[in-house]
């Protein structure tokens, strides 16, 4: 971790971060910034205590999400590693899924709405691909760290 980085609490673009958990560290990278739904990060899950974040951004990712990453970081959450250069499927804003429920009381989507950060659209059924997008929410950080502990994908949610 550089000094810089440690001391920085506005985590920027491309910053790599360790996220305290019971179980050791998490890690996740910044890749973009939504003017809605906030930070989104791809979490890059448990780890060992790794400090050279191009090697942890080199690393498979779990999930995508939404993240306060600013308030993480400020309460101490989130540690800044440093930046590392975000991988090129990662640097174009995904798509997500949504599901859209009719009767609240059903787990079963009657849509599904998907969007890439401006544009929607509706759809009765995902495709293949579809239903590998993450899915559009913001996690907070005992969520997170629930899900990473747990080897959580987004997949699993239908």
């Amino acid at each position: 971790m550089t000094k810089l980085a440690a001391s920085r609490r506005r985590p920027k673009i491309g910053d790599v971060l360790r996220i305290a958990t019971p179980a050791g560290a998490a890690f996740a990278q910044y890749t973009h910034r939504h003017p809605e739904f906030g930070d989104l990060v791809r979490v890059i899950g448990p780890a060992d205590a790794a400090d050279d974040p191009n090697e942890i951004a080199a690393r498979s990712t779990r999930f995508v999400t939404f993240f306060p990453l600013g308030a993480a970081c400020r309460r101490g959450i989130a540690t800044i590693l440093g930046p590392a250069t975000v991988p090129v499927e990662f640097q174009t804003f995904p798509w997500f899924r949504q599901a859209l429920r009719l009767d609240p009381s059903s787990r079963a989507p009657c849509n599904w709405l998907i969007w890439n950060g401006t544009e929607e659209r509706v759809v009765p059924v995902l495709s293949g691909e579809q239903q590998r997008y993450p899915i559009r929410a913001v996690m907070n950080d005992t969520l997170l760290v629930e899900r990473v502990l747990s080897g959580w994908t987004a997949d699993q949610e239908q």
